[in-house]
């Protein structure tokens, strides 16, 4: 039996291709293995410093792109809380979680 969640944002998978540029340092994850919320994401990416702004970008329909900040790495990937996102790119995200939460209900 699963505890409780202490997480502000549900969780969904995250299913596309992503990219995370910290300065002039671009990562690139076509087939990004993590998880993703209105505040921020997860992936499986090499490890950045803590606190490292950052530029997110996700191939999804619609695209996706924020600010954030590196928050943590760990085995589990890293974590990145959004900081700054437009109102037009709130509205994209907010579709695109509802679309992978449609995707994981119908592979379940």
């Amino acid at each position: 039996m699963e505890g409780p969640s202490f997480r502000k944002c549900p969780r969904t998978l995250l299913c596309c291709p992503v990219e995370i540029r910290a300065g002039e340092k671009a990562i690139h994850l076509e087939q990004a293995v993590g998880d993703l919320s209105t505040g921020g994401l997860c992936v499986n990416a090499e490890p950045l410093p803590m606190n490292t702004p950052v530029r997110i970008r996700m191939a999804a329909s619609p695209d996706f792109e924020a600010e954030g900040v590196v928050r943590s790495c760990d085995a589990g990937g890293v974590h990145i809380e959004f900081t700054r996102v437009t109102e037009a790119n709130r509205q994209r995200l907010d579709q695109i979680i509802a679309d992978f939460a449609q995707r994981e209900v119908r592979a379940s």
